[in-house]
Formats: C-alpha cells, structure tokens, sequence
C-alpha cells in the first residue's frame, strides 16, 4: 500500500484496478479517475472513507456503478454529492440509503424509486419534501405506503393519479384534517 500510495494512480489500468484489495483502494481514494471507479467492486468501495467519497467530485459519483452503489453504508452515503447520483444509481440503493438521503433527492431522483425502496421513504422524510419531490413519488409507490407514511403526506399536493392510487383502506388511515384537505380537483379520484 505504501507503493501505491507513492504512484501515479492515472497511469493505472482499470485492469489493476478492478484486482486491488479495498485496503489499497483505501490508500488511493479519491486519485482515482471516473474510469477507475466505475470498475469498483461493492467490496472494494467498502475500502474508502467517508472524506474521501465526499470528495468525490460529479463525475467519480456517476462512475459509481449501480451494482455497487448499494454498498456504500449510510453514514457515507449522505457525503456523496447526491445532486449527481443519477436515476439508475438511486434505483440500485438500499431502502436504507433511501432513508438516509430523504429530501436531499431531487424529483426526478424521488421518481427512480422502485416500490420495494418505498419503505425509505419514511414519515420524516415524506414530511420533509416539497411538491415536486411528493409528485415524483409514483403511483406504485403510493398504493404501498402504511400508516405513518400516508399521515405524513400534505395532501393537496398529490397529483390525481396519486390520489387514484390511494386504496380505501389507506383512506381510511388519514386523519381527518387530511381528509377535509383534498382539493375540488382531487375529490373525483377518491376510491370511497
């Protein structure tokens, strides 16, 4: 480690790369081009701190693939910068991750989400977003949320299909104050 510490990591082929243990990338961090990272193993992202994935910069974090982005533990997830993580990757994380980065994701980040990461999207989080990240969220996701998630939404945002997708039983978890808040617009849509 003390060798690669010393080289010029650029020169390096992503060949070498993608064989180096997690302690050596470790060593490395972020010297490493975009090309290189995109070779990363889950293991071997496993090997950087939190400094040095925070000082990735837009094009480091998009090279990260998605079949490894899930690696990346939470406490250093939220130090990427979250801007630049595109749809593919968002929709490759963890609910957990999900979780830990809440309404730092853009709209167009928030609708990547799969139905099975909606969990992440937990009543702080719902709670935190503006009314393009709630419309972002899809309908699919909509029809899974529980309780505490639905009480959580501002219901005058939702779009229509969202309000669509809302089953009657989940009407049945609103409170009352939100139920008296559908818009005229909204009304039509209620499954009652």
């Amino acid at each position: 480690t003390a060798l690669l510490a010393s080289i010029d990591t650029a020169e390096l082929s992503t060949g070498v790369v993608g064989n180096l243990t997690s302690t050596q990338i470790g060593t490395i961090g972020t010297a490493l081009t975009a090309t290189q990272i995109g070779v990363l193993g889950s293991a071997q992202l496993a090997g950087l701190s939190s400094a040095q994935i925070n000082g990735f910069d837009t094009a480091q974090v998009q090279a990260i693939s998605t079949s490894a982005i899930s690696s990346i533990s939470t406490a250093e997830i939220v130090t990427l910068d979250v801007a630049a993580l595109a749809a593919g990757q968002v929709a490759a994380m963890k609910y957990q991750q999900i979780a830990a980065l809440g309404s730092t994701l853009s709209a167009t980040q928030i609708g990547a989400i799969t139905t099975a990461q909606s969990q992440g999207l937990t009543s702080t989080v719902i709670s935190a977003l503006n009314t393009a990240q709630v419309q972002a969220i899809s309908t699919a996701d909509i029809a899974v949320l529980g309780t505490a998630q639905l009480q959580a939404l501002t219901i005058p945002m939702l779009t229509n299909a969202q309000v669509a997708a809302l089953s009657s039983t989940q009407l049945t978890e609103l409170t009352t104050a939100q139920m008296q808040s559908f818009t005229p617009a909204q009304e039509p849509y209620l499954n009652i």
